[in-house]
């Protein structure tokens, strides 16, 4: 079984509205955050969307939320799938041996971690890898 829960806000200063959310999901419903926790942050997400604006185009450092992180390394991952390359609709395409990321980024595969989300206790051969 998999638990979660998740709240969604709506902000308003004037005319500007902006919504967000927020959200906790594991395995062990005592590992989920607290309800308090979630609503404060959805409500902090939605409340720092009011009174965007664009920014004229530049070249400047970057640092993305973790909710934007994990959707870029799902996009390279989908980018370097078998069927993407295959169908050539992928981004990626005849970029082989070329560099993607800087140096310092590593991307890391741990599928067996005990109680963690997306782990297994057996490989795709069946073998038990100690749960």
């Amino acid at each position: 079984s998999i638990y979660a829960y998740s709240c969604a806000l709506v902000a308003k200063h004037g005319e500007d509205m902006q919504r967000d959310d927020s959200f906790t999901v594991a395995y062990n419903p005592k590992k989920l955050l607290l309800p308090e926790r979630i609503g404060k942050e959805a409500a902090q997400k939605a409340i720092r969307r009011l009174g965007a604006r664009t920014i004229s185009s530049t070249r400047c450092p970057v640092l993305f939320s973790p909710e934007v992180s994990k959707g870029l390394i799902s996009a390279f991952v989908g980018a370097i799938s078998g069927g993407r390359l295959y169908r050539k609709a992928s981004f990626l395409l005849n970029s082989r041996g070329k560099k993607v990321f800087p140096d310092w980024m590593m991307i890391d595969e741990r599928p067996h971690l005990r109680g963690a989300l997306n782990s297994a206790p057996f490989d795709v051969e069946g073998l038990c890898h100690g749960f």
